[in-house]
């Protein structure tokens, strides 16, 4: 599991006023990109059921690694089972999940920012010892990989599109 992902540019960069900000620019659509990717297409993996060791996720009451003392079904997991017909992780009504879909996307040259208007991530019990944000925002190698890979190609693109503006302007 990795918590964030390092971009390093290798070879010549433009170091002109120009080029660098025709650079930065090119950047920020990569970043802009790679967290509209990370929104639509793994954002839903977190609530998968396969998610809890794809993603590292600490073990609830009723998981086999967190066994109840009570039995199953006095368990987080074996109540949530019960009443909602699920042991999916990160939810338990849905309204977690539905809360997640709309986000708001902001990206500069150095980072990208999603905000939701899901409170829950920073309320859970630290007894538990369950950090719900950074469970939802952590990242797997093949997640890493995958968005290393939109973020280059957008980065791509917005610099052929850039250099083709800035030589069409000339």
């Amino acid at each position: 599991m990795l918590g964030y992902i390092k971009l390093t540019e290798i070879g010549p960069v433009p170091t002109v006023r120009r080029g660098r900000s025709l650079v930065n620019r090119a950047k920020k659509a990569g970043y802009l990109a790679m967290g509209r990717h990370w929104h639509a297409a793994i954002r839903p993996e977190h609530f998968a059921a396969g998610a809890r060791v794809e993603y590292g996720y600490q073990p609830r009451k009723g998981d086999p690694q967190r066994p109840d003392p009570y039995g199953f079904g006095k368990s987080y997991q074996g109540e949530k089972l019960k009443e909602y017909g699920h042991t999916r992780p990160l939810e338990k009504t849905g309204e977690s999940q539905a809360q997640t879909r709309i986000a708001t996307v902001t990206a500069s040259s150095r980072h990208v920012r999603l905000s939701f208007t899901a409170g829950w991530l920073g309320q859970a019990n630290p007894k538990h010892g369950i950090d719900l944000e950074s469970e939802l925002t952590a990242i797997s190698p093949s997640d890493a990989e995958g968005l290393a890979q939109t973020w280059l190609r957008a980065y791509d693109q917005a610099l052929r599109d850039e250099v083709q503006r800035a030589t069409t302007n000339l």
